[in-house]
């Protein structure tokens, strides 16, 4: 194996890698019925009509900045006669507005306040469909659409990421181009 056909391979293998263990980047966004905006980006791996594995999310309310650690979480309802209604971890986010379940917040969502901002999408099969965003301080922002309207609702993969398939592509063309020249003798 020469030199041209060993460094296409090793190309070729540590972009597939690499591209297995990058989440990828989303941006979001949602247009309340009265024309206010939230929005932002996540990373996590795309599943289907999911993201898992959320993280890094940012939080703009009508363009401006929630600054700070934002938190994620799912809500669950109370389940009688033990569990409290409140919001554990693992955000549900889906390019359907429909099947969302998550908060993203600059607090604790076991603990929000008045002076806290968030956005949250939940679902009627843990609440009530509901799309809601507040922020503070003392909730000057407070905007609801229940029920949610999924025309609103945007998540797009950010750019155009082609997860090494690009430079792949050019390894294969160069362990052809190795085979055609060992073919002719060149």
């Amino acid at each position: 194996m020469n030199r041209v056909t060993r460094l296409s391979l090793l190309v070729a293998a540590s972009l597939c890698f690499a591209s297995a263990v990058h989440a990828t980047t989303f941006n979001y966004q949602y247009i309340f019925g009265d024309g206010n905006i939230a929005s932002g980006s996540l990373e996590g791996d795309l599943n289907g009509q999911f993201v898992d594995n959320v993280s890094n999310v940012s939080l703009y309310i009508n363009g401006s900045e929630i600054t700070g650690t934002i938190f994620t979480a799912a809500y669950t309802p109370p389940s009688p006669p033990f569990t409290p209604a409140g919001w554990i971890a693992g955000p549900i986010v889906s390019f359907d507005a429909l099947q969302n379940n998550f908060i993203f917040s600059d607090v604790d969502p076991n603990a929000l306040g008045n002076d806290d901002s968030f956005f949250s999408m939940r679902n009627s099969s843990v609440y009530i469909d509901q799309a809601y965003a507040s922020s503070g301080p003392l909730n000057l922002l407070d905007v609801n659409d229940t029920p949610t309207v999924s025309g609103n609702w945007s998540l797009q993969v950010a750019g155009v990421p082609d997860g090494g398939l690009t430079v792949a592509m050019l390894s294969l063309a160069l362990l052809g181009l190795a085979g055609m020249r060992r073919k002719l003798g060149t």
